[in-house]
């Protein structure tokens, strides 16, 4: 009973206190990303095409390796913290749970599943030295989510602010963008380790269960353990 009524405080409180904060979020999102634009903005267009131009991926990866490791840095602290974002307010408008505090847990959760993720693919890659194309691949998913990281925002605002249809609307819309993102990057992968490797169905479908599976699962079990 006590546990029922706990939950009840935390997923019923005013939209006017719990969420009140992501205004500030937003505009210290907004701020960072004019600044990072101001910064490299031509690098930045150039991950979007490499997105949809897979030739563009080698050179891309070339400056990443030389010069351009913390701007890409900077670039994912953008998407961490709009995927974040977008995360809480599915929670949020669904009644689960809202505050500060689980938005933090939230940008935490995500951090650490994205950071091992990465460790883990290049841990891989140095332990079997035969597989050393897949820090093309790891580099992928970083494109990929950088650019995701950029659509998320004007979507997670619209969501935050708008009439409930229109946000309900775009919080499947969402859901379905951020899929089709996962298969265009798996069916990426899949190209990338196939024509390296030439694996079999199989492994690639191993690598799925290790790589892209197991994080999502980690994900919830942090999130369940701390809620």
């Amino acid at each position: 009973e006590k546990s029922k009524n706990s939950f009840k405080l935390v997923s019923k409180e005013s939209a006017n206190g719990s969420s009140g904060f992501l205004f500030w979020i937003f505009l210290f999102i907004l701020v960072y990303i004019a600044i990072l634009l101001t910064m490299n903005r031509n690098l930045v267009f150039k991950i979007f095409k490499a997105v949809w131009f897979y030739n563009l991926t080698n050179n891309l990866l070339r400056n990443f390796l030389n010069r351009d490791y913390l701007f890409y840095l900077l670039l994912s602290i953008n998407f961490i913290l709009n995927l974040a974002t977008f995360v809480y307010l599915v929670f949020s408008k669904f009644e689960i749970y809202s505050g500060f505090h689980f938005w933090l847990l939230l940008v935490v959760a995500v951090l650490v599943v994205y950071f091992f993720k990465h460790l883990f693919i290049y841990l891989f890659q140095e332990v079997f030295s035969s597989l050393k194309s897949l820090t093309l691949y790891n580099f992928t998913v970083l494109l990929f989510n950088i650019s995701l990281g950029f659509m998320l925002l004007p979507l997670n605002m619209i969501i935050a602010y708008g009439f409930d249809s229109l946000s309900f609307f775009l919080l499947y819309f969402t859901m379905g963008l951020m899929g089709l993102y996962l298969i265009l990057r798996l069916f990426r992968g899949f190209l990338i380790t196939y024509s390296y490797f030439n694996i079999s169905i199989v492994h690639f479908f191993l690598y799925l269960c290790a790589f892209e599976i197991l994080p999502l699962l980690f994900f919830y079990k942090l999130l369940t353990i701390n809620l």
